[in-house]
């Protein structure tokens, strides 16, 4: 598996953050798809399946927590992995996000690592569980 043969989906309405985030992971290897809020990042992932979701959690109209719910309730799109991030990181915020049942649940820092380590373990773990054909 090379990070070029995937593509991953950053969700987020701060344009600052998420062109920082889409810089580093290109720089990394990966394909980037953007969206700018909840509502057009449910459409890539309709759209595109990608194969990773990159979510924030606080963001007006569709917040992350609503995005991840949509996404893991609907069979079409249920496998793809997702990481929400936050900047408000609390025990209340970290029960909701368990209950998305997202698959990490980080907080938003200026060390990349935690995603970049997510990512690899999430991408190997669906990788090495899907079917050969």
């Amino acid at each position: 598996m090379t990070p070029e043969s995937k593509r991953l989906l950053v969700v987020d309405d701060n344009p600052a953050m998420r062109e920082s985030l889409e810089e580093l992971l290109r720089h990394q290897g990966y394909d980037v798809l953007t969206a700018a809020d909840g509502t057009e990042g449910l459409r890539v992932v309709h759209d595109e399946s990608p194969d990773l979701i990159i979510l924030d959690v606080a963001m007006p109209g569709l917040d992350g927590f609503h995005v991840a719910m949509l996404i893991k309730t609907d069979p079409s799109v249920n496998r793809i992995p997702i990481v929400l991030y936050t900047g408000h990181f609390d025990e209340s915020i970290a029960l909701l996000a368990h209950e998305t049942q997202a698959e990490y649940f980080l907080p938003k820092t200026a060390n990349i690592r935690p995603i970049l380590t997510a990512i690899q373990e999430l991408l190997e773990t669906t990788s090495s569980a899907r079917p050969v054909a």
